[in-house]
């Protein structure tokens, strides 16, 4: 049996490791299918890869957001801190101020209660 080159491909079998032409063709049909079919996972692994690039992009706005609303919160938090101590202190200040007052009518009660005791006449004493 002789071997006969169409090509570079042997259409007899000279040796067991030669394919015939038929053979050819369809091994080059399985590798166009296998070809084909990862340029469509290619391809779709390029739309997952799109489409996970944008969501990436759409999570790194919405940090972007909440790192802002978090910064505001906290400067919002050290203002309410601040009036708060505000208050504390000027409570403190007001409490004693009425501590005092209150001392000093207390005194003038007495004062005065002690006066008028004194200042009525003396019917039975």
């Amino acid at each position: 049996m002789s071997s006969t080159e169409v090509g570079s491909l042997p259409v007899g079998r000279s040796s067991p490791d030669a394919l015939t032409l038929g053979e050819a063709l369809w091994r080059g049909e399985e590798l166009q299918a296998a070809l084909d079919a990862a340029n469509v996972e290619i391809s779709e692994l390029r739309r997952q890869l799109a489409a996970a690039q944008w969501k990436i992009s759409d999570l790194g706005e919405i940090a972007s957001a909440a790192q802002a609303a978090i910064n505001q919160l906290r400067t919002e938090l050290c203002r309410v801190e601040a009036d708060n101590q505000q208050l504390r202190d000027n409570s403190e200040l007001l409490a004693a101020e009425l501590f005092r007052a209150a001392s000093e009518n207390v005194t003038t009660a007495r004062l005065l209660g002690k006066a008028l005791y004194f200042a009525q006449p003396a019917t039975g004493r």
